[in-house]
């Protein structure tokens, strides 16, 4: 019996298609996370709770002791890990994201907008930035915010949200040890 082998023009079209989607995923990538707000966001969330999960003692099938705890400068390391990766990737935000740097910012009686603007300084670069305004009731442009604002705002953010992904997970585990005892 012969073996059939695929031939070389099916291997030359898979490549082709598997770069294309590659750099379809890349460029997608791209836009979503500086365009559509709310995108970073949730991928991010989901990332997070993954690795917290991943790398919680019962996820990794140890035996976990009660007196078991993560290192303090591992735990820091991580969370500012996702803080740099949330301010980073996370330009747009979301409306929630987004109401800490309205009320910081803007003055009262206004409402925070956010446009994305983007340049071309050279060929084949591609610069985008957040622009986040004060507008009043007529859309007019009271105040701009300072980017370093809007990320600081967003740092401290992805602090205290990698903070609540580690208690949620905590949560999560002793729920599952007190159903596991009953």
């Amino acid at each position: 019996m012969t073996q059939r082998s695929v031939p070389s023009i099916v291997w030359v079209i898979a490549i082709i298609l598997g770069i294309v989607a590659f750099l379809a995923l890349i460029f997608g990538a791209f836009y979503g996370f500086t365009q559509i707000e709310g995108l970073g966001s949730l991928v991010l969330l989901v990332l997070g709770w993954v690795v917290i999960r991943s790398i919680s003692p019962r996820a990794a099938k140890q035996p976990a002791r009660p007196q078991q705890k993560p290192e303090s400068i591992a735990v820091a390391f991580g969370v500012l890990m996702f803080a740099f990766a949330g301010f980073a990737l996370d330009q747009p935000g979301n409306v929630i994201y987004n109401l800490p740097i309205q009320w910081l910012f803007c003055p009262a009686n206004t409402q925070l907008t956010r446009e994305a603007d983007v340049s071309r300084p050279r060929a084949g670069t591609t610069v985008i930035t957040q622009d986040f305004t004060c507008v009043d009731a007529d859309r007019v442009t009271v105040t701009p915010v300072p980017i370093w604002g809007a990320m600081v705002v967003r740092f401290v953010e992805y602090l205290v949200l990698g903070y609540l992904l580690i208690w949620l997970n905590q949560l999560y585990m002793r729920i599952r040890a007190v159903r596991a005892a009953a």
